[in-house]
């Protein structure tokens, strides 16, 4: 008979690639720090691999370690989606709900759409976080949050997308320039005309480049 780990188990292990430490792991998942070190040799033990470099001055995961970590961050994402499907047909959209969302959206979507949110599904409870895409998409594919508003195009695989609406881009110009009286810019428009653009990270900032074909000059905002 095969010998299972745990979902705590997996949970510790995930927890400490996180925090980069017994303690900060321990704290993290509320239990104390002997009892997380013996859930990690445990689950080293069931599947008889060693999963932390215990000889190294720094902490990190040993090869295999970080391939198990990968898979044990799916299984936990996929048993917070179990309970989610079994919660949400008893009532759709109520518990909690972990949303992440990029700072160019966040404050144009979120101030129109909650008020309607809570009128509609007042027994959910809803967590947001707003930071990079790269930051999200990692936070969503570690089961730290349940889903994420970004902006496409960007890299996906692996992640259920869903479309919520098209946006086009609008350009601020000065009243005395020379675009400012044409109703439609093109991009051959602004191929040599310097941009002032959100900070590099930003996907929107790449969204822009990408449409005019340009990498700069440019100007972070």
């Amino acid at each position: 008979m095969t010998i299972r780990p745990t979902l705590r188990q997996l949970q510790y292990l995930c927890a400490l690639a996180e925090k980069q430490s017994f303690r900060g792991a321990a704290e993290a998942c509320l239990v104390s720090q002997s009892t997380l070190s013996a859930g990690i040799q445990q689950l080293e033990q069931i599947l008889q691999v060693r999963l932390v470099d215990r000889e190294s001055d720094h902490f990190r995961l040993t090869r295999i370690g970080s391939e198990i970590l990968a898979r044990a961050q799916v299984l936990l994402r996929d048993a917070d989606d179990l309970v989610a499907l079994a919660q949400q047909q008893q009532a759709p959209l109520s518990g909690e709900l972990r949303l992440g969302v990029i700072p160019s959206i966040g404050p144009f979507l979120l101030p129109r759409a909650l008020p309607e949110l809570r009128s509609s599904h007042p027994n959910l409870r809803l967590f947001l976080r707003e930071t990079l895409t790269r930051h999200l998409l990692d936070d969503v594919k570690a089961g730290r949050l349940d889903a994420a508003v970004i902006a496409l195009p960007y890299h996906i695989e692996g992640f259920g997308v869903q479309s919520l609406g098209t946006d086009q881009f609008y350009a601020a110009l000065p009243l005395n320039h020379p675009l400012a009286d044409k109703d439609v810019i093109s991009a051959r428009d602004f191929r040599h005309e310097p941009l002032v653009l959100l900070e590099d990270g930003h996907c929107i900032r790449d969204h822009v480049l990408t449409s005019l074909k340009r990498t700069g000059p440019v100007a972070g905002g």
